[in-house]
């Protein structure tokens, strides 16, 4: 952020603008959450601060997350949610796992703002992640391997092939990689 001392730091964040809500108890998800996620705002900003510097692509990621919570909870106060009806949603929900991990971090993301945005934090909850369903890749054992690289097993038309699957193995690249 161009600071260099302690000093610069302080200086720098104190002219942020960070408005807290007004001094209610109870805060909207969707005043919480109103400008999270989005490019040179005082959250992106305080992210990078703490050593978070998020790529494009993800700041907008987030912020389509973000959308979608304010879209469906954003008229709840977030001091009354009961998360559990969040993971209820999410488990009749079809997106992936890791999408809904992603949904469930981010979620989690406005209890963290609730922090410089409302006069008193509110704790994130405990939720449970979903387990990846993604497959576990299949290892091929020292002996199958060396019965595919055996070269005698190969004809000669098919030398350039069995070169780019040995180099492939030998280097470690991935499938996109080798192509």
């Amino acid at each position: 952020v161009g600071c260099s001392t302690y000093e610069e730091a302080k200086v720098f964040v104190s002219k942020l603008k960070i408005d807290k809500l007004d001094k209610r108890k109870q805060f909207k998800i969707k005043e919480i959450a109103a400008d999270m996620y989005k490019e040179n705002s005082p959250h992106i900003l305080r992210l990078k601060m703490f050593g978070k510097d998020l790529d494009l692509k993800t700041i907008k990621q987030k912020r389509h997350y973000i959308e979608l919570i304010i879209e469906k909870y954003g008229e709840l106060y977030i001091d009354e949610l009961n998360f559990s009806h969040v993971e209820m949603d999410l488990l009749l929900d079809t997106h992936s796992n890791s999408w809904k991990n992603s949904f469930i971090e981010t979620f989690c993301s406005i209890y963290d703002e609730t922090t410089w945005m409302c006069t008193n934090s509110i704790s994130r909850p405990n939720v449970q992640r979903f387990s990846r369903n993604s497959k576990k890749a299949d290892v091929l054992t020292t002996y199958e391997l060396k019965s595919f690289f055996f070269l005698q097993n190969w004809s000669m038309e098919y030398y350039k092939e069995y070169l780019l699957f040995f180099l492939t193995f030998c280097c470690g690249l991935r499938l996109g990689e080798a192509r």
